[in-house]
């Protein structure tokens, strides 16, 4: 499409194109979920996954809410 050699690396050419690698996008669609989750607009199911632990005391930090993922015990993979 480019016309660019086969022997050149991948990074390379993503920068050719101006595109994102596969890891910072999947990364960033991440953390947009998380934040869906955080504010409640997504489906119960997927917010239902993860609960808020919020700190009990009264200082600012930066870590107050993080979030938990529920574990289930099963014998099941």
């Amino acid at each position: 499409m480019h016309k660019l050699p086969s022997e050149t690396p991948d990074s390379d050419v993503l920068d050719f194109v101006k595109w994102e690698s596969l890891g910072y996008l999947y990364k960033r669609r991440l953390a947009s979920i998380m934040y869906q989750v955080y504010r409640n607009s997504l489906p119960g199911q997927l917010t239902a996954l993860f609960e808020t632990r919020n700190s009990d005391n009264n200082y600012n930090f930066r870590r107050t809410n993080t979030f938990l993922h529920v574990r289930y015990t099963s014998n099941l993979g």
